[in-house]
């Protein structure tokens, strides 16, 4: 896996195979040679994904897994230009890891969690090492929809690259905001994870 973080449109980011980009130093633009991919490549980032992230490459990653999220945590870790460690978290489609190594994903509101430096005192920590750390910073940030508000306990389960478990933890849920369903009428309630 290699991948690497740019901008993109006015709020996203994409995050791409460093393969398929190439780099402008004098621009200090990323470009792929796909006219409407490089339209709408920004090198100029949102607060949602911060400067210090921009082109950024990640070579390792760990996933936390469980079967009431429909998607896998991902966990990307890997260095930026200047030589940090960066690390970048995002929900992703259950099953659809291969894809993302081999074409990309785009990543918004609606799948970004958090992104950042990895504190110095981790930066020498292995990757699962990390993703436990991480994950107790932003399980509270996570979702899940319920039909009843009634709190939980769920089990996370850790896999690293390999595929191996490394971990297993359990979050309890609680209520965090009830929606109406606009088309079917019924509450949603959306939970949250600590």
């Amino acid at each position: 896996m290699d991948l690497i973080l740019l901008s993109y449109g006015v709020s996203a980011a994409l995050l791409l195979p460093s393969r398929r980009c190439n780099y402008d130093k004098s621009l200090n633009f990323c470009y792929t040679g796909d006219p409407s991919v490089d339209a709408l490549i920004n090198p100029n980032m949102d607060t949602n994904f911060a400067p210090m992230l921009y082109r950024s490459k990640f070579t390792d990653y760990c996933i936390v897994n469980n079967p009431k999220v429909a998607e896998n945590i991902v966990f990307l870790y890997g260095h930026n230009p200047s030589g940090n460690s960066v690390y970048l978290i995002f929900l992703h489609p259950v099953g659809s890891m291969p894809t993302m190594f081999q074409q990309g994903s785009l990543l918004d509101d609606t799948n970004f969690i958090s992104a950042g430096i990895v504190d110095h005192s981790m930066s020498n920590s292995s990757p699962e090492e990390k993703t436990k750390y991480l994950f107790t910073q932003v399980k509270n940030l996570i979702n899940i929809s319920a039909t009843n508000p009634v709190s939980s306990i769920n089990q996370f389960t850790y896999f690293n690259s390999k595929g191996c478990v490394f971990c297993t933890e359990y979050a309890t849920t609680s209520l965090r905001t009830v929606d109406v369903d606009s088309v079917s009428g019924n509450q949603v309630f959306r939970m949250k994870f600590y």
